[in-house]
């Protein structure tokens, strides 16, 4: 048994989302001619499957295009910030709010867009135009809806950041989001031009830095609104255009999860998670990192999984099944986020649940797929005396040497599969 450094093959899972809502945020640039209509597909999709949509649109590179079309000079900027007076809101501002507008309505028809009257603020002291949202008037009903970045003050009309409207919707009492999606260009947070697939809460600061990894000026002010937001709505994905299906329809997402740690749970498998799991281990079962198991022994690991969840998205799982003599085996451990805290979380429930049973021992199996490799032997071996585990070595040196052990490891076909023993017991 070992823990992947790959996700699993895609696995379609719109059935734990079904007639739960997502909040979208797309910027301008994510709403170009050429993304607008593979958006559009993307969340008519999700609506086809019983998904609520609010999507939230901002337009900022179109502001900039229609104050360009009429004016020589580059719109006037503060601090390197475009600001909004009564010039950049008539030739900017509601010029380029109507053209995605009535854009996004041609290509999604099934989404009303909220009229700005919709949106009430106040202003942005010292931003000219700019309106921050104190309540959302006259909608009962915001799923399947849409909401742009212009707003009112007093029945004048303000420029509004996307961000801030997200901010609001997601702090409003009334709204019940499952999780808040954000559009971006690079589709998450980079580590070495690598997309970093989880982040944890404890490791985003107030002001959107990160414990481990430089983030640019643009994506740090994403994760302080990230960080914000956690709380109130427990995970925020970033990802792309392209890959929002895919952040729905495959259980580890595309783009960055992150995540309040507060509100990660972990308990049985619930019966909407098993397909989820028979995933996971049919694809660790072909690339050689799970045993196979026969019916019988895989519905028993399944009877006795538990699985680390944020709301409805899976994070992790382990199986703890009783065996002969006081033993208990840890099997079927999985994640597909390693090197982000998720699996401290996983050994921490996992410990616990040794801990307060009747078992004297916990043993764990993990299997090199190449059993030259030094490299990899010697990070597992890490990882699971980082658990608090006793490394014994290759099964097959041992099983006939340690005295005690339960008739699954005595009776193990090593000659088909020799695994590195891991043993953890409660009076060491």
């Amino acid at each position: 048994m070992s823990i992947s450094k790959e996700p699993p093959s895609a696995l379609a899972y719109t059935d734990l989302y079904k007639g739960k809502s997502l909040l979208i945020k797309a910027s301008g640039k994510e709403l170009s001619a050429e993304k607008l209509p593979i958006l559009a597909e993307g969340i008519r999709n999700l609506i086809r499957n019983g998904i609520h949509i609010v999507l939230v649109f901002g337009g900022g590179q179109q502001i900039d295009q229609e104050w360009d079309a009429r004016h020589d000079q580059a719109r006037p900027k503060v601090d390197g910030v475009g600001i909004t007076n009564d010039e950049v809101l008539r030739d900017g501002v509601l010029p380029a709010y109507e053209t995605l507008r009535n854009a996004i309505q041609k290509a999604i028809p099934e989404v009303e867009i909220l009229p700005p009257s919709t949106l009430q603020c106040t202003l942005d002291e010292g931003k000219g135009l700019v309106g921050l949202p104190v309540c959302f008037a006259g909608v009962d009903d915001i799923r399947n809806k849409a909401i742009g970045f212009v707003g009112e003050v007093g029945g004048q009309q303000v420029n509004v950041n996307a961000d801030n409207i997200v901010e609001a919707l997601v702090s409003d009492s009334k709204s019940d989001f499952n999780e808040v999606i954000m559009l971006t260009e690079t589709g998450g947070v980079l580590k070495d031009h690598k997309l970093v697939p989880l982040i944890l809460s404890e490791d985003i600061a107030q002001d959107g830095s990160h414990s481990i990894i430089k983030v640019t000026s643009g994506m740090k002010k994403k994760l302080a609104s990230v960080k914000k937001m956690l709380p109130l709505i427990g995970k925020v994905a970033m990802t792309s255009v392209a890959k929002l299906l895919q952040e729905i329809e495959e259980w580890k997402g595309s783009g960055t999860l992150s995540v309040d740690t507060n509100q990660v749970e972990c308990t049985s498998i619930l019966p909407e998670e098993e397909e989820v799991v028979r995933s996971v281990y049919r694809e660790y079962v072909e690339r050689g990192i799970f045993r196979p198991r026969n019916d019988e022994q895989f519905q028993e690991v399944l009877d006795h999984h538990s699985i680390l969840r944020i709301k409805n998205s899976p994070l992790g799982g382990f199986s703890l099944i009783g065996r002969e003599h006081g033993w208990m085996e840890l099997a079927m451990l999985w994640s597909g986020y390693l090197g982000n805290g998720v699996g401290e979380l996983l050994a921490s429930n996992w410990r616990n649940q040794f801990e307060t049973s009747d078992a004297e021992a916990l043993f764990a199996l993990s299997t090199l797929i190449d059993p030259d490799d030094l490299d990899e032997q010697h990070k597992i071996v890490n990882r699971f005396t980082g658990y608090g585990m006793q490394h014994h070595g290759l099964l097959s040196d041992v099983k006939h040497v340690l005295t005690g052990l339960p008739d699954e490891l005595v009776q193990y076909d090593t000659d088909k599969r020799n695994p590195h023993l891991f043993v953890l017991k409660k009076n060491e």
